[in-house]
């Protein structure tokens, strides 16, 4: 009876390692766009191959681009039903997270390779269709207050191009 349970628990552990551990080559687009008044409108837009993987019913987005030019940034995007969490990191350490959740507000610090400042986001609308399997879009529309130095709307639009593993 105890060699019965324990193969029903390795092959349990091995289910869910198996789960864990498949990530799929994706190539993610990724288009930002700020608008701090109605003439002043920035977009930057960056396509870059990435991986995705789920993991306890999380999907995770990971990539690198060149960031603001001072080093290589890598950027893990965490996706559930109700919010989105993108953490990114610099070359040199430096790392920011920023939470965004349909109707709440969130605090953090956003910081760069030359000093932070301290940042408020408002989550507008939230719309996560991303899936396993390689498809799917994440649109954020938010407010972003960059306390001292101003406000406005931004977008976020993170998109699955395609599946390289396929």
């Amino acid at each position: 009876m105890i060699f019965d349970k324990r193969a029903r628990k390795e092959d349990c552990n091995e289910k869910l390692e198996m789960r864990i551990l498949t990530m799929k080559k994706v190539m993610i687009k990724i288009v930002g766009t700020q608008a701090y008044d109605d003439e002043d409108k920035n977009q930057i837009e960056v396509i870059s191959e990435g991986s995705l993987y789920r993991k306890n019913d999380v999907l995770y987005l990971l990539y690198e681009d060149l960031g603001d030019g001072s080093g290589n940034e890598k950027t893990r995007i965490r996706a559930d039903e109700e919010s989105v969490k993108v953490m990114k990191t610099l070359d040199d350490g430096t790392t920011t997270s920023l939470v965004f959740e349909q109707g709440k507000r969130y605090d953090t610090n956003y910081n760069t390779s030359v000093g932070g400042f301290p940042m408020e986001i408002f989550t507008n609308q939230l719309v996560n269709n991303l899936n396993e399997n390689g498809d799917g879009k994440i649109e954020i529309d938010y407010d972003v207050s960059l306390k001292g130095i101003g406000s406005g709307r931004s977008k976020l639009n993170i998109e699955i191009l395609k599946n390289i593993d396929e």
